[in-house]
């Protein structure tokens, strides 16, 4: 196996065909789409980094773990926190939901 971290949008929507060749033919929810992962990226991205850890073999790319990086605490320790990528959804900060609404304006175009 071979690991390689993305850690721009710009290389994550590069990686599209690969990603969707991955996918295809599979049943899947359409929030583990490359589209839905690049508007979540675009939007988190001001949150802290996001980054993509793919791994490859021998016939391609096999996985993509999108994830984001963040501070955060618990109780009063400060501690860096890391999740999947969209998996704090609940804890966008109001200056962000501008750019989430015009996502979901957009996912909606793609029907």
């Amino acid at each position: 196996m071979h690991v390689r971290v993305i850690d721009s949008l710009e290389d994550f929507m590069a990686l599209k065909p690969q990603y969707d060749a991955l996918s295809s033919g599979t049943t899947h929810s359409p929030f583990s789409s490359h589209r839905w992962l690049a508007a979540w990226w675009d939007t988190y991205r001001a949150l802290g980094p996001v980054r993509a850890v793919c791994l490859s073999d021998e016939k391609g790319l096999a996985m993509v773990v999108p994830v984001q990086f963040s501070r955060g605490s618990i109780g009063r320790i400060p501690v860096h926190k890391v999740s999947f990528l969209g998996g704090g959804w609940g804890e966008v900060d109001e200056r962000y939901r501008r750019g989430a609404a015009a996502g979901g304006e957009e996912l909606e175009r793609w029907r």
